[in-house]
């Protein structure tokens, strides 16, 4: 690209006096992806230029460029920028640090260890945790180790934030990190233990659940229970025939390639290429077969809105109940009973945890909600 004139073109424009064409140029040079020395040098002198609406613009576009080839270069310019005055600019300078990944961690862990201004330590200890990764996550730890209290402070936010937002393997091996701090500070080493979680069924729900013979679960897949019940709903002629049809076009390939290989010598055609038809026509009787289930589906219209209706009260838009759902209109539906139902499921994780049984503890409860729909 650097031998583009029109992407050379465009980068001088980023030396213009005129701040809406070097806004221009960032905006443009940015979503081009043009990563040569000349694009990345004039951005960096823009970035320095000390005008923040042009700042923010070329910081944003050397976040787009963010890669192995530009960071030697580009994070320097970019760590330097968190203490700028516009806060924008600043914003931008902690996104465009982030998009360089690990690689900005050592970078970000020097500074830090030099950095005095609360602010600038806020800043560094984002940086950190929205990298996250075991290295982002040890350098986070050692911020703590430090006399100034709100920077101790930050750093501890800073980390909590980062262990809330980390999924489950992840939270395992940063509370691995933290037990040595424990053992520093002469606290107790913190125990990993699985958090408790229900699944709230509701009396509508239950009923489509047993009236299709489902579990919970079985909603987990997007699309795979309606493919199963539009299956199951075909007649047993013509599932039968499917079957019979796909083994007797098996056994027919079979005799074909066995008939081209037989003569002696070299075969007709090289094994690849029945293979190839094998796998064509293969292919073609899955197509025919999806079709089928599709007219299936639209057949039996009401049980694919019963089962869409079922998925949405367990797994809204495919996430977990519990991370989707408000349990404000749950509890006005269904009153105390619903909230005292809760608690005894809670206790009862709690009882398996005190007595040692963490593998039984691990399920998710499924709380069923009482009244009617």
């Amino acid at each position: 690209m650097a031998a583009n004139p029109v992407v050379k073109k465009i980068a001088a424009l980023l030396g213009s006096e005129a701040h809406e064409r070097q806004i221009a140029a960032a905006i443009v040079l940015g979503e081009l992806g043009a990563r040569d020395a000349e694009v990345v040098d004039g951005l960096i002198a823009a970035a320095l230029a000390g005008v923040p609406p042009v700042q923010r613009h070329a910081v944003n576009a050397l976040q787009q460029l963010a890669g192995a080839g530009t960071a030697k270069k580009v994070l320097p310019v970019v760590l330097g920028l968190l203490g700028a005055r516009d806060e924008a600019v600043r914003a931008a300078a902690v996104g465009a640090a982030v998009a360089f990944g690990d690689a900005a961690v050592d970078p970000v862990r020097a500074r830090l260890g030099a950095a005095t201004e609360p602010a600038l330590r806020r800043a560094l200890d984002e940086i950190l945790a929205r990298v996250g990764g075991k290295d982002a996550f040890t350098a986070l730890l050692a911020a703590l180790d430090t006399p100034d209290v709100e920077a101790a402070k930050a750093a501890a936010l800073a980390a909590r934030k980062r262990i809330k937002d980390a999924a489950a393997r992840e939270k395992a091996a940063y509370f691995a990190q933290i037990s040595g701090i424990a053992d520093i500070v002469g606290v107790a080493r913190p125990t990993i233990v699985p958090r408790w979680s229900c699944l709230i069924i509701e009396p509508h729900v239950d009923r489509i659940l047993e009236k299709l013979h489902l579990l919970p679960e079985d909603l987990r897949d997007p699309h795979h229970v309606e493919a199963r019940v539009a299956r199951e709903r075909l007649p047993a002629a013509v599932l039968e025939e499917l079957e019979t049809t796909r083994a007797a076009l098996d056994e027919r390939l079979d005799s074909l390639a066995a008939a081209l290989s037989a003569e002696e010598g070299q075969p007709i055609v090289p094994p690849a290429v029945t293979g190839g038809l094998r796998a064509n026509l293969m292919r073609r009787l899955d197509r025919f077969e999806r079709r089928i289930i599709s007219a299936s589906k639209k057949q039996h219209a009401e049980t694919m809105v019963e089962i869409a209706t079922a998925r949405g009260s367990l797994y809204p838009l495919g996430k977990p109940q519990e991370r989707s759902l408000n349990f404000v209109p749950l509890l006005a539906r269904y009153g105390p009973a619903l909230r005292q139902d809760m608690l005894e499921e809670a206790k009862r994780h709690a009882g398996r945890l005190l007595g040692g049984d963490s593998a039984l503890a691990t399920r998710e409860e499924v709380v069923s909600a009482r009244g009617q729909l």
